[in-house]
């Protein structure tokens, strides 16, 4: 019950319910998306690998429950900051493969590539998994 009550205390039901794919494309501001419970993808692909920005792009993501996959492509440099309630943190791909965090209460911060970053992505789930897939 307070797994629950936890998760649905992060993203409100009415922010959706069902599959959503997302593609942010370059923004100066910060681009938000939220989804209540189902699948997401957040495909950074459309993004631009050869940005000189002195300030990285910033995405947020906000799920109440389910599964959240986030594309990287080779290239773009980007950190990802990734929290659970309760659920699976997963890294696929890279010099070190695949790494797993699972339980409660779980962050971690994945980067990948050179320092500075171009993109800082912030995905926050409730309850269910983060998969970071570098393409």
């Amino acid at each position: 019950l307070l797994v629950t009550a936890s998760a649905a205390s992060r993203v409100e039901v009415q922010d959706g319910v069902g599959e959503r794919n997302w593609t942010p494309v370059p923004s100066t501001g910060v681009t938000r998306y939220e989804l209540g419970a189902g699948e997401a993808t957040l495909d950074l692909r459309q993004l631009d690998s050869a940005s000189t920005s002195p300030t990285p792009q910033r995405i947020t993501v906000e799920m109440g429950a389910g599964d959240l996959t986030i594309l990287v492509p080779d290239g773009l440099d980007t950190r990802v900051d990734a929290s659970v309630g309760f659920g699976d943190i997963s890294h696929r791909g890279g010099i070190g493969g695949t790494t797993d965090t699972t339980g409660s209460d779980r962050s971690t911060t994945t980067v990948i590539g050179e320092q500075p970053v171009q993109v800082v992505v912030d995905a926050q789930l409730g309850l269910g998994q983060i998969t970071i897939q570098e393409q």
